[in-house]
């Protein structure tokens, strides 16, 4: 059946399915193109998407940042070859943050202690 998607089409390098330039040279689309290759465990291919320069992602958005914690993630499993205990996958989370030109996480701010009104 043309013009149907399947899973069976996900077994192919996602690099070479036929796609304009001008959709290929579109931020999010990398940002697809690694999640495919994720699933697939092309850890190479995702690590090379994170070097690029993300113009149109906006403050808030947590795509890249998950992206990078479940790359991070994964990798571990496939080094231990077995599923993550839940201490491991919070060290994980605490030792490799996204770098800071893919985390556009809105973290909330540090109380400010100088502006605290004393009691008592």
């Amino acid at each position: 059946m043309s013009g149907t998607f399947s899973a069976e089409s996900l077994k192919t390098d996602p690099r070479s399915w036929c796609v304009s330039a001008d959709v290929k040279s579109h931020e999010r689309i990398p940002m697809v193109l690694a999640k495919v290759a994720l699933r697939r465990k092309d850890f190479q291919f995702v690590r090379s998407v994170f070097n690029r320069e993300f113009a149109t992602i906006r403050e808030g958005e947590v795509g890249l940042s998950d992206l990078w914690q479940e790359m991070c993630l994964k990798e571990a499993e496939q080094k231990k070859r077995r599923a993550l205990t839940f201490a491991e996958i919070d060290e994980i989370i605490a030792i490799a943050p996204p770098p800071r030109h893919l985390d556009f996480r809105m973290k909330p701010a540090a109380p400010n202690r100088r502006n605290k009104k004393k009691t008592g």
